[in-house]
């Protein structure tokens, strides 16, 4: 293949050798018409599922017009209303493309207000080598320490490093862990006066309208927002009060303010409220969970279902996966690889039928082909290792495992 960073974890990787040509709604289609049920959704950025005739005619209309990138405000200040609006207190916005630029953005602010170098991190915060993961209580070469989402870890930075950190980025994620679980990990952090940052890429404004940090009354000092707030459209943003936004008035592109975006992102915006849609998923996908869950058991198969019916995995060994993900998309069903599955607005009613009936043809086959699978269980590390794969952290120490064997495990993932 000539693209050269293909190799990497991209969307559709298990989908590789299908040629899709179209998306509508919750699926893709190939070349031959064949209609593939999409739970990757490119990494969750397409929430209210493909071709949202809304978003569709807005960015048409936008595109249409002519007007170019940074000719008129009128869209990115509706925009930035809209995204204040749904966090609390007094909020600016700064726009970027990628949820990469704007993790990277919101620590470059915490720097400049601070003085301060240090950034401890939990999760992951996009490609860029600021991000480059290293062995808890070793800073990497741009000065980011990863805690891993464990409390003793972030205990251990604060007070050690407390006075020279400008600030904690915590990727909340809820597929392995509470709401409380990630509230206090911030809690932690606001005891001791550090700046926090919430990285709401992966779940802000899939769990409810804003930042799901609220949910559990956390309030930062910054929000980065990426994957849906324009449904797969290349946009992301740093949101905070004037005091950590006015250091980024001069972060922009050639692209920064490009309207099509804007248009997508606001009409997504309207679309997510008036549909309701967080409360939809949370029932439709909840159902597609709990009756895939009696699915695999009804089989004795060795998998597990993880997660919210926003957001969830399935949790098995690698070598298992390698066998559910091929019977999967031969009955049409697209998962994303040893990460989370994204279902979108979509995926209600009749496609949850449909999409169950196919994982249980998938499973069904799977078992047959191959039957010393059955009666395997899922193991403890298995599950360590699918949290790890999907969070790049852990959700708490597991059972009789100390912290020396929690840094041991983390260090030989890197």
């Amino acid at each position: 293949m000539i693209i050269a960073n293909a190799d990497g974890c991209t969307p559709y990787e298990v989908a590789r050798g299908v040629t899709i040509v179209r998306g509508e709604g919750a699926y893709v289609y190939d070349a031959e018409g064949r209609g593939l049920i999409d739970l990757s959704n490119s990494f969750g950025s397409v929430m209210l599922g493909h071709q949202d005739p809304v978003v569709t005619e807005a960015v048409l209309k936008t595109v249409r017009s002519g007007v170019p990138a940074a000719a008129s405000l009128d869209l990115q200040n509706h925009l930035a209303e809209q995204i204040a609006g749904d966090l609390p207190g007094d909020q600016r916005v700064a726009f970027f493309k990628t949820g990469t630029a704007a993790t990277r953005a919101a620590a470059s602010a915490a720097r400049q207000v601070t003085g301060k170098r240090l950034i401890a991190s939990c999760g992951y915060h996009g490609y860029d080598l600021m991000w480059e993961f290293t062995p808890p209580g070793q800073p990497n070469s741009e000065d980011v320490l990863h805690c891993y989402h464990l409390p003793e870890l972030i205990d251990q930075v604060l007070d050690k490093h407390a006075h020279e950190l400008a600030a904690v980025i915590i990727a909340p994620d809820y597929i392995h862990v509470s709401p409380e679980y990630i509230a206090d990990l911030f809690e932690r952090c606001e005891r001791v006066g550090v700046v926090t940052i919430a990285d709401e890429v992966k779940h802000g404004y899939r769990l409810r309208q804003g930042a799901s940090v609220t949910e559990a009354s956390v309030v930062a000092d910054m929000y980065t927002y990426a994957k849906g707030i324009s449904n797969g459209w290349p946009l992301s943003c740093v949101a905070g009060d004037e005091r950590f936004l006015k250091p980024l008035a001069e972060f922009v592109s050639t692209l920064t303010f490009e309207a099509p975006s804007f248009a997508a992102a606001s009409a997504t915006l309207d679309r997510l409220a008036e549909l309701d849609v967080q409360a939809q998923l949370a029932i439709d996908g909840a159902r597609f969970v709990s009756e895939a869950a009696k699915m695999i058991s009804t089989r004795d198969l060795p998998i597990e279902m993880a997660g919210t019916g926003a957001a969830f995995q399935f949790v098995c060994a690698e070598e298992v996966e390698e066998v559910l993900l091929p019977h999967a998309l031969a009955e049409g069903l697209i998962l994303e690889p040893s990460d989370q599955q994204y279902p979108s607005a979509c995926f209600r009613g009749e496609v949850v039928d449909d999409a169950l009936e196919r994982l249980d043809r998938a499973l069904t086959t799977m078992a047959a082909a191959r039957p010393d699978l059955v009666g395997r269980e899922v193991t403890q590390l298995d599950r360590v290792n699918a949290a790890f794969c999907q969070m790049d952290g852990l959700p708490g120490r597991p059972d009789g495992w100390s912290l020396d064997q929690c840094v041991e495990y983390v260090t030989a993932q890197l």
